[in-house]
């Protein structure tokens, strides 16, 4: 079976081995956060990449050789090349990476050192084991590509010995570890590029991968080789020449230059010290015992004091009054200043200041500018709290007691401004106003509802009242009138029965008589009526 060649098993070790190699680097280097062991633990994925090509060409080529296929074999070495060509163009998007995380500015300061040294221990072991492994069984089972890799694990085993020399030198107080990664990108820049060559030299050739290597390729130079026996010939003169640039080096790497408006700072061994180093030409303790770090003196420093301000970015947005409403999430600071009249308030200031001792002041405060905003933040809330509500603030006093607060502390600051930029309440309270608002709006809607509702019954009550009053004067007037009409006939059928008394008289007899005898029929008899006439009158006639 293909799992029982000696090439293959030995390439399956390697990525085993390369898999752990990554964890472990990967480990230490996100809990120590070191650069160079991140870029380190990216180099060794990068081997791990290569015994996966080498590991898919063997077994690919195992197989066509079990069935005597040279087609198949030729196919193998071509698969091997297309896939060499591709891990390199992902190995060299590594360095990339190493510098951008250099380059990062919340970079973790690096930690846990102890941690860090047995990790890469660990890992140069492994590395050193997996390399000897490799290539003597490339050696032994004439595979050039398993030598290449073996080649690759020593490179792995000297970057891993290049972090382990910075982590000591962490220890002493040198910090090399961002130069280290640098090397380590660059190296792994030199792999992907000479893989990517191999690749296509193999594609070309049709044959099998053969990596090729930089410093092999300059060795085996011819120009090398002669300068290789002048080398061997003047080797005394040449070390002495080597020696006596080194030391020079060593020495001259402790002139330093403080340019003009700086000053500079020493740190021996990690320790930065008092004193300070004025323009022009200095010479300290050569690197890496000491190190010189120069700060501007006439630069003008800005700091926002209160508010942050992306808490106030959102504020026209999602406020009906240009203020801090946020809807239901509240993400202002802890830490409000408080009025003397009891009003929380957030206040965002501006300070611009001058540093005309900073090497000093450096020296004293690790960090100096987070001091003075400390600073300048208890000063503001003592002047808040020693005054009522206003939205306009003594410049000029803050700024003098910022300075004498900080002269106490023994940093010497020149305040150019010290100004207000947004005033306002808590995202709390406004919003807590907006609810009593909207409360208050509801309670005038009920207010007025109840008093229209009165206003509205009132007017019902005067128009009933009115409607009586109406009805009781028409009615007294219909009486009024229906009297007067009665005593109008009265007086008419008063008048009739003067003039016509007998007429009245029948007309009272006949009236009597249809309320006793109604409903029949009534004939009238009188000497007058001549007897030979009989007419009947009837209601109809």
């Amino acid at each position: 079976m293909w799992f029982k060649d000696r090439r293959i098993k030995t390439s399956l070790l390697a990525i085993g081995s390369d898999c752990l190699l990554l964890l472990i680097k990967l480990v230490v280097a996100l809990i120590t956060g070191s650069a160079a062991l991140y870029a380190d633990a990216l180099h060794s994925g990068t081997d791990m990449l290569v015994s996966i090509v080498l590991l898919i060409g063997l077994v690919v080529r195992f197989r066509k050789e079990r069935l005597g296929d040279a087609n198949g074999i030729l196919l193998a070495y071509r698969l091997e090349s297309v896939l060499a060509i591709l891990v390199s163009i992902l190995i060299l998007w590594v360095p990339f990476e190493i510098i951008r995380g250099l380059k990062a500015e919340d970079k973790p300061p690096v930690d846990y050192i102890w941690l860090g040294i047995l990790g890469v221990m660990v890992a140069i072991f492994l590395a050193y084991t997996m390399a000897r492994l490799k290539s003597k069984v490339g050696e032994e089972t004439n595979s050039p590509a398993l030598e290449a890799d073996g080649y690759h694990s020593y490179m792995d085993m000297f970057t891993s010995l290049a972090v382990l020399g910075s982590f000591v030198g962490l220890l002493i107080g040198v910090d090399v570890d961002a130069p280290v990664a640098i090397l380590i990108a660059v190296m792994v820049s030199l792999a992907g590029i000479e893989l990517f060559i191999s690749g296509v030299r193999s594609l070309l050739k049709g044959g099998e991968l053969e990596q090729s290597s930089f410093f092999e390729a300059v060795m085996h130079s011819p120009g090398f080789r002669g300068i290789g026996w002048k080398m061997v010939r003047y080797r005394t003169h040449l070390l002495v020449l080597v020696a006596s640039l080194a030391v020079l080096g060593f020495l001259g790497s402790g002139f330093h230059v403080v340019p003009s408006g700086s000053q500079g700072i020493v740190s021996y061994l990690g320790k930065r010290q008092g004193e300070v180093l004025t323009e022009g030409l200095h010479y300290v303790a050569p690197y890496p015992m000491a190190t010189l770090k120069t700060v501007p003196t006439d630069y003008v420093y800005r700091l926002q004091v209160g508010m942050d301000e992306t808490l106030w970015e959102h504020s026209d947005l999602l406020s009906r009054y240009h203020w801090q409403t946020l809807g239901n999430v509240n993400r202002d600071k802890p830490q409000h200043f408080l009025t003397g009249d009891e009003k929380l308030l957030n206040v965002s200031m501006n300070l611009h200041y001058r540093l005309p001792n900073i090497a000093v002041e450096t020296y004293l405060y690790e960090n100096l500018h987070a001091t003075i905003e400390a600073v300048s933040a208890s000063v503001l809330s003592a002047y808040l709290a020693s005054r009522p509500f206003a939205l306009d603030f003594d410049t000029n006093l803050l700024a003098q007691r910022l300075t004498e607060r900080l002269k106490s502390a023994g940093i010497t600051i020149e305040v150019l401004a010290f100004i207000p930029d947004k005033v306002q309440p808590p995202s709390a309270v406004v919003r807590d106003y907006h609810d009593a608002l909207a409360a208050r709006e509801q309670q005038l809607q009920l207010l007025q509802g109840v008093e229209g509702e009165r206003i509205k019954q009132m007017l019902q009550s005067n128009n009933h009242v009115l409607q009586v009053l109406s009805e009781s004067t028409i009615s007294g007037i219909e009486k009024r009138l229906t009297a007067e009409g009665e005593a109008a006939y009265f007086e008419q059928v008063a008048k009739s029965y003067l003039q016509q008394p007998l007429m009245v008289e029948l007309n009272r007899r006949l009236e009597v008589m249809e309320k006793v005898l109604p409903a029949m029929d009534k004939v009238l008899v009188s000497p007058d009526i001549a007897t030979d006439d009989r007419r009947v009158w009837s209601e109809a006639e």
